[in-house]
């Protein structure tokens, strides 16, 4: 995907030169940052992502027999978990 950046000359003529000095281009460079920030990104969303089936495997939920879950108490946004994902 291509994209348009807005910055200032100066700014993209030093970070320019900057990466031609690291043996590199400032379109490389810059792929190179929105890569690792994506990888940071997944790595956190999984991380949490184990954090809550790990609790959601460690807490149960005891409801009534035949106890249906209602609109209304879908909507009530005062409804807490006793435990927190930390």
């Amino acid at each position: 995907m291509n994209i348009t950046l807005v910055a200032p000359p100066n700014v993209v003529q030093n970070v320019r030169m900057w990466a031609e000095d690291q043996g590199t281009s400032l379109n490389a460079y810059i792929r190179d940052l929105l890569i690792q920030k994506d990888k940071e990104i997944r790595e956190e969303r999984r991380a949490f992502a184990d954090k809550f089936l790990e609790f959601a495997k460690n807490n149960t939920v005891h409801a009534p027999e035949g106890w249906k879950f209602s609109r209304e108490e879908s909507a009530n946004r005062d409804m807490k978990c006793l435990h927190e994902i930390h």
